[in-house]
């Protein structure tokens, strides 16, 4: 995804691109008509611009951690170039590369990062490849360490205020329903609550694969997994929760009373606990279930996140590299 980045969306190395110049580098690739759909789905805030970490946040934390390691030990990105050009050849080829990172303790995904670095596809890297790591100034969050008591004292904060976890995560990090909080979304609760301690650690403790979003799931497992039972079973007995809250409101109120509930869960066979999901359901509290306090799980992006590295194939990244040797 680095190599991508820096050969079809920033052609002059920026660690932001504006949306338009986001709408020609998709012109260009030929998708004409999906581009504002892409943009919408990556871009985390509605301010025109996106960063490397919106698009892939593996990437960027490894891009930020290798700076960190290189300005901590070098002073420099450039500085480490000179240290494992030991030859003074200029170019420095990958086995070189990985050689000599590990000899000097930095030992993260280097392959990946050699391949994000050789953006012409020479198949080794100058001092000029390093230049751009040294212009960037990543965000905090991408250099966090992952902290579990802020953790912990986040989630006891958004509980005292919701009084159910549900209810803090639909009203305070995912008000648009996709079961997915991005990083803004997360900073901007945790400042409605007035949260002053490790921000970033929590983030980085919840998001602990590193996608750049935490589900549900990764808030309270237990009730995720309630509604998640149930949003499947419902999804493929009656096409989806939309039409399920039709048939389960009998009387066609608007609502669901507990009973309502429990008996239609009996009568088409679902296998959870119904009074349980009931009540982790009623958010309000006030023994009815509305439309919405269902349907929203029609919206819940509900894939497993991906558990291997999210860097491109090498096939993926020949052909890129092809495209910007063609290119210049």
């Amino acid at each position: 995804y680095l190599l991508a980045w820096r050969v079809s969306l920033t052609p002059n190395d920026s660690m932001s691109v504006h949306k338009t110049q986001f709408m020609k580098s998709c012109a260009k690739l030929g998708w004409y008509n999906a581009s504002r759909q892409i943009w919408l789905t990556l871009a985390a805030e509605d301010n025109g611009i996106m960063s490397l970490h919106e698009l892939d946040f593996r990437s960027a934390e490894l891009l930020a951690d290798f700076r960190r390691f290189a300005w901590t030990k070098f002073g420099s990105a450039a500085g480490v170039f000179r240290a494992i050009d030991k030859h003074n050849a200029k170019q420095v080829r990958m086995p070189e590369f990985v050689t000599a990172l590990h000899a000097l303790g930095f030992h993260r995904s280097l392959k990946s990062l050699f391949h994000g670095l050789d953006r012409k596809g020479f198949k080794s890297v100058s001092e000029d490849d390093f230049l751009f790591i040294d212009e960037w100034k990543p965000q905090p969050f991408l250099l966090a360490v992952a902290n579990p008591e802020a953790a912990e004292e986040v989630k006891a904060a958004l509980f005292e205020r919701s009084g159910t976890y549900l209810r803090a995560w639909r009203r305070m990090l995912d008000k648009d329903d996709t079961n997915r909080c991005n990083w803004p979304q997360f900073q901007a609760a945790c400042a409605s609550l007035r949260y002053n301690g490790d921000t970033a650690g929590a983030w980085r403790h919840l998001d602990d694969d590193l996608s750049g979003y935490i589900s549900y799931k990764e808030l309270h497992e237990a009730s995720a997994n309630v509604l998640l039972e149930f949003k499947a079973w419902a999804t493929e007995e009656f096409g989806s929760l939309m039409s399920a809250f039709q048939v389960f409101d009998e009387d066609d109120s608007k609502q669901v009373t507990k009973q309502e509930f429990c008996r239609a869960c009996r009568v088409y066979n679902f296998i959870g606990k119904p009074t349980h999901l009931f009540h982790c359901l009623d958010v309000d509290g006030e023994g009815t279930l509305t439309i919405d306090e269902v349907c929203f799980l029609d919206g819940w992006v509900t894939e497993e996140k991906e558990e291997e590295t999210s860097e491109p194939e090498p096939q993926q990244q020949q052909q890129q590299q092809q495209q910007q040797q063609q290119q210049q």
